[in-house]
C-alpha cells in the first residue's frame, strides 16, 4: 500500500494565494480618508455633541469610507476601469481609516490631554500629590506649569498674552 504525500501547495493554503501589495495610491487615498475621519470625528464630538467614535465600528468611519472611497470604487469597478482598487487596497484604506478614527475618541486624545496636564494644575500642599506619586510620573509625559502653559490651558490667555511654548 503506497502512501500518497501531498505536495507543498496543495498543504500551504496561502501558497495559493495571489500575491497582494499596497501600492502608493491606497496609501495616499488612506492617508486622505484618515484625515477626514479625524476632523469629522471630532468636530462631531466638539460641535454637534455627537460621538460618531464610541461605536465598535465607529460611524466616524464607515460614512466617509462608503461616500469616499467604496462609492467611486464600485463605479469604476463597474466600467472595467484599472483604476479601480484591488481587495487588498480596499481593506489597507480601511484600516488606515480605522487607526484614525481612535484618535479624536474619548480613550485617545481626551484621556491623553487630561493626564498630561492636570497632575501639575491640581497639585496641592493639601492633597499632597507632589509628595504622594508625582515621582512616579515619567517627567516626558506630565506637562510642568513652569511658562504658564498648565494654567494658561485651563484658565485661557489673554489676547495679548503670547503662547508659553
Amino acid at each position: 500500500m503506497s502512501t500518497l504525500k501531498p505536495d507543498a501547495a496543495a498543504s500551504d493554503p496561502f501558497s495559493r494565494m495571489p500575491e497582494t501589495r499596497i501600492t502608493i495610491r491606497a496609501v495616499l487615498v488612506g492617508l486622505s480618508l484618515s484625515v477626514v475621519v479625524s476632523f469629522w470625528g471630532q468636530i462631531a464630538a466638539d460641535q454637534l455633541g455627537y460621538d460618531p467614535t464610541y461605536a465598535q465600528l465607529p460611524a466616524c468611519l464607515i460614512l466617509p469610507f462608503l461616500l469616499l472611497v467604496l462609492a467611486p470604487n464600485l463605479l469604476l469597478s463597474a466600467f472595467k476601469s484599472r483604476l479601480a482598487l484591488s481587495r487588498s487596497e480596499l481593506i489597507a484604506i480601511f484600516a488606515m481609516g480605522w487607526v484614525a478614527s481612535m484618535v479624536p475618541d474619548r480613550a485617545m486624545t481626551r484621556y491623553l490631554i487630561a493626564v498630561v496636564t492636570t497632575p501639575n494644575y491640581f497639585a496641592s500642599p493639601e492633597n499632597q500629590w507632589m509628595e504622594q506619586f508625582f515621582e512616579f510620573l515619567p517627567s516626558w509625559l506630565v506637562l510642568g506649569d513652569e511658562n504658564g502653559a498648565v494654567s494658561g490651558f485651563f484658565e485661557g490667555i489673554r489676547v495679548t498674552d503670547s503662547l508659553p511654548w
